[in-house]
């Protein structure tokens, strides 16, 4: 691919996060009209990081079903309890990237602002459908993989 594709491809992305984000953050104010900014950055924070994970978790495990690349996943023993473990692993190497990355290129010095201002589309909803397709694709995901490997009752 030559540079001008690239550099547009990049552009495309780049303008579809941000179209997102603006629309999560808009429909969030529109719902709870009562909360603060700050309480709004944290929540909104947590929830699509957590959604970026969750994609990003979602290639990790179909590219495992496929049999193309096969990482080991991080393992932690800081609780008796496994899933308790599973689920801090899954923070530390899946959500605290994304809430790191959201951090600086949405929150940090209220640049969600321009972006609102910039990348608001109210006729799409963009957000809900991201939100719920990534939610779908993580849980079609998790029971296929379950299946395949056994793990799903177990």
């Amino acid at each position: 691919m030559n540079t001008l594709v690239k550099t547009n491809l990049y552009m495309k992305f780049k303008n579809l996060y941000y179209t997102i984000w603006s629309d999560i953050i808009v429909r969030y104010r529109i719902k709870n009209p009562n909360i603060d900014d700050k309480n709004i950055k944290l929540k909104l924070l947590i929830l699509v990081s957590s959604i970026n994970a969750m994609n990003i978790w979602v290639v990790v495990i179909w590219l495992r079903i496929l049999n193309i690349y096969n990482s080991n996943a991080l393992s932690l023993f800081f609780f008796s309890m496994g899933r308790m473990n599973s689920a801090l692993a899954f923070f530390v190497q899946f959500v605290s990237p994304f809430l790191i990355i959201n951090y600086l290129f949405i929150f940090r010095k209220n640049r969600y602002l321009s972006i609102i201002k910039s990348h608001t589309t109210p006729k799409n909803n963009y957000g809900n459908i991201y939100i719920f397709s990534v939610l779908s694709l993580t849980l079609i995901s998790l029971l296929y993989y379950g299946f395949i490997t056994g793990q799903i009752l177990r």
